[in-house]
Parts: structure tokens; C-alpha cells; sequence
């Protein structure tokens, strides 16, 4: 015996005995049994078809809508925790990056500093070779009074321009720090 399948997306009936399609061809929507025989069908009404078939897809397509809510819900759920997972990363790499940059925090102080370091490390080096050239010289003024004494004469002068050119030196990279440390206040006010 045939029995009415209707589409319950677009409404397509279909008269078979054994339904071998399980979806509609037009649309793809999944066929609905009626479970109402060729014979009763014929016998229907066209408004009682009508209602027959916009009960399927009616519900069919109140289905559609409940369905699609809830796909709504999952979305705006998934997105709210990728969102949050997106937010924690990115302080957790912001948080790194702030650990791994104190280093080249207030750049222009830690140059200035250094300046001075090398400053007074290059003073105290050539003072100390001075010394010594000077000490070797009058070691050996008991030998020979004029090379002794150009020794001692050397050491003075070695201890006063090594000194010298540690500090015009290290006033360069002071000055660079301290052109450093004036751009970041400048950067400051201007934020």
C-alpha cells in the first residue's frame, strides 16, 4: 500500500510504497510519513491537504528555529570563553614581556651610570700606570740621571692625559644617556 511522505522543509509530497530516498532531491530536507494511504489522500480536501502538509513543516520549521537558538547560545558561550582565554593570554605575555624588558627600563639612568663607572675605572687605570712608569723611573734615575728622570716625566704625563681622554670619553656616553633621559620625559608629558 502507498503512503504520502512529505518534505519537511519545502512541502514536496511523495507517493511510495517503500520510501527508498530518506531526503528531499529539491532542498535536502528529511521526508516526514504521514503514515496516510494514496486512497485517503485522493479522498482529502485541498485545504485539509494544505493543513497536513503546513503542520510538517511548520513544526519542521519551529524546530529550525529552536535549533538555531540554541547553535546561537553555543556560539556566544565558545566565543565568550575563547575571548577569555584570548584576554589571559595576552596578559600572561604581557606580563612576561614586562619581566623580560626591566633590563631596558630607564635605559638613559643605567647609561649615565655606566658613563660614570667607565669614567673613574679609566682615571684610576692610567693613574696606576702612571705611578708605575713613574716608580721604574726613578729606579732606574740611580743609573742614569736624564732617562730616569724623562721616565718620571712620562708617568706624570701618561697618568694626566690617560685621565683626560677617560673623561672626554665617558662625557660622550653620559651625554647619550642623558639624551636618552630627556626624550622620555619629553614622551611622558606629551602622553
Amino acid at each position: 500500500m502507498k503512503q504520502i511522505y512529505v518534505c519537511k522543509k519545502c512541502g514536496r509530497i511523495v507517493i511510495s510504497e517503500a520510501m527508498q530516498e530518506k531526503y528531499c532531491t529539491d532542498d535536502g530536507g528529511e521526508y516526514f510519513n504521514t503514515e496516510i494511504s494514496e486512497e485517503a489522500w485522493n479522498a482529502m480536501s485541498d485545504a485539509a491537504k494544505n493543513n497536513v502538509i503546513k503542520s510538517i513543516t511548520g513544526s519542521a520549521q519551529q524546530q529550525t528555529s529552536h535549533t538555531q537558538e540554541h547553535v546561537n547560545q553555543a556560539l556566544n558561550q565558545a566565543g565568550a570563553t575563547i575571548g577569555a582565554a584570548a584576554r589571559t593570554a595576552g596578559a600572561n605575555i604581557r606580563s612576561t614581556y614586562e619581566k623580560s624588558t626591566v633590563l631596558y627600563n630607564n635605559i638613559g639612568s643605567k647609561i649615565c651610570g655606566f658613563a660614570k663607572i667607565v669614567a673613574w675605572v679609566g682615571i684610576i687605570i692610567s693613574c696606576l700606570f702612571g705611578i708605575i712608569i713613574m716608580i721604574s723611573g726613578i729606579g732606574y734615575s740611580a743609573f742614569r740621571f736624564g732617562a730616569g728622570m724623562a721616565s718620571v716625566f712620562g708617568g706624570l704625563v701618561f697618568a694626566a692625559i690617560g685621565s683626560l681622554c677617560s673623561w672626554i670619553g665617558s662625557m660622550m656616553l653620559y651625554g647619550f644617556g642623558h639624551l636618552i633621559l630627556k626624550t622620555d620625559e619629553i614622551a611622558d608629558k606629551i602622553k
